[in-house]
């Protein structure tokens, strides 16, 4: 007889907590495809730039201001001074996807905080700080 009487009696009892361990991996499963989704059209307008193609992680890209908005890569390692809010949006767009991806969330209000926290401290550590604490106040 492949079961005894105690292992049949077992198998019955752990049936049921299969079944729901499964059903709650499905929930899980849901759960990663919705923030999967969400990190995806975040990134939907993000692309390589030629500067960065081929980095091997050793150096570090930075920017600096253009016109509104827009923003022109260079060889400098930190955030550069004197953007405006459009110009700061655009540089953590191109390069902290990220941090943008929380930035675009923010209230107009918010928004303003983050931008007045980078023009006392245009660090990209402390500007991404801002950002996180701004976003988790929004609740």
């Amino acid at each position: 007889m492949p079961f005894s009487g105690s292992s049949r009696v077992l198998s019955l009892l752990l049936a049921p907590l299969l079944w729901a361990g499964s059903a709650g991996s499905a929930v899980s499963m849901a759960r990663a495809d919705a923030y999967l989704d969400a990190l995806q059209e975040a990134a939907g307008d993000v692309r390589v730039d030629p500067l960065s193609t081929g980095n091997s992680g050793k150096v570090k890209i930075g920017s600096e201001p253009a016109a509104a908005g827009q923003v022109v890569v260079t060889g400098k390692a930190d955030i550069p001074p004197g953007l405006d809010l459009a110009g700061l949006e655009g540089f953590l767009k191109q390069g902290y996807v990220g941090s943008y991806a929380f930035f675009k969330r923010l209230s107009d209000e918010q928004k303003q905080k983050v931008f007045a926290a980078y023009q006392a401290r245009p660090e990209i550590a402390y500007v991404r700080e801002q950002i996180k604490q701004q976003y988790l106040q929004r609740y």
